[in-house]
């Protein structure tokens, strides 16, 4: 066996799985909250762990200017995301959705009438 999987004991993963953005993290105020995940429940505490910082100030949404205000998260890691700002607001939708803030984003996505700002980051300590 060759390339970075055997390199890591076969223990690397082939796909990154978007989602991990916001579970594993530096612990400093800008990153998701630090948690304690389980095998057994780790795709539904992803999804959660997910739609929770997007809907609690990952992504914000305002109607009337057509900004998009992201964290610099899915900046850092845009490509995980789509190949396209429009792949990753899609992307977001499939989390927050169902809330008032997916519903004028995916309208936003619809028309393709968006204008994307990068949040700031706070870099303090998460205590």
């Amino acid at each position: 066996s060759s390339g970075i999987n055997a390199e890591y004991g076969g223990v690397a993963v082939k796909e990154v799985d978007p989602r991990i953005h916001f579970a594993l993290n530096c612990g400093s105020k800008g990153c998701p909250p630090i948690r304690v995940y389980s095998a057994d429940k780790l795709d539904s505490q992803l999804t959660r762990a997910t739609k929770s910082f997007l809907v609690s100030g990952g992504c914000e949404v305002d109607g009337e200017s057509r900004r998009v205000s992201l964290s610099p998260i899915l900046k850092w890691y845009s490509s995980d995301f789509g190949k396209t700002e429009g792949d990753m607001l899609k992307w977001i939708c499939r989390f927050i959705g169902a809330t008032e803030k997916g519903r004028l984003l995916q309208e936003l996505v619809d028309t393709k009438q968006y204008r994307i700002v990068w949040q700031g980051y706070d870099w303090g300590l998460n205590h």
